[in-house]
């Protein structure tokens, strides 16, 4: 539900991660009292703590179904469709190229991120390039390359003005 909130709603950009807490803080106090707290092997559980792998379950999702929603709630959010889509959604609504290129950008970086730690983990759905692994490529992609080819190459144009002081 909150996964599809995010994709409908419109922001620019999104960052993902897992509720992690942190020993010495009040939420890993709580949680520790709660009995929530399931990797707590000390240091041999440090490698866990670093916002991507759940290290805590909940009262309706053992940790192991915390970490495999959360793994389908990245493929879904970083996938280069949906990343395109976030990126044209703000080029319409702000006429900025500037802020589209930073949530593009923004977007883009925190997938990468996400991909390259299911990457390392067995990742299914996605290949490096961020697209499906099904080898098919949709319509909207194939389109929206073409797309991106002419912003680029008007922007790239612009800058090599600036630098060489035509403009």
């Amino acid at each position: 539900a909150r996964r599809d909130f995010i994709l409908r709603s419109g922001i620019d950009a999104i960052q993902s991660s897992i509720l992690t807490p942190l020993p010495g803080t009040v939420l890993y106090n709580r949680m520790n009292s709660d009995n929530k707290i399931v990797l707590r092997n000390y240091p041999d559980d440090w490698k866990h703590y670093h916002f991507m792998y759940a290290t805590i379950g909940t009262s309706k999702l053992s940790r192991e179904e915390l970490q495999q929603t959360m793994q389908q709630v990245w493929l879904s959010m970083y996938n280069k469709e949906n990343i395109r889509k976030m990126m044209f959604r703000t080029l319409w609504r702000t006429r900025n190229f500037k802020a589209t290129y930073w949530a593009y950008g923004a977007n883009h970086n925190y997938g990468r991120v996400v991909l390259e730690y299911l990457i390392n983990n067995k990742p299914e759905g996605l290949n490096r390039s961020l697209v499906n692994n099904s080898g098919k490529k949709s319509l909207y992609l194939k389109l929206t390359d073409y797309v991106l080819v002419i912003l680029y190459a008007v922007s790239w144009k612009k800058m090599a003005k600036r630098f060489s002081g035509r403009l």
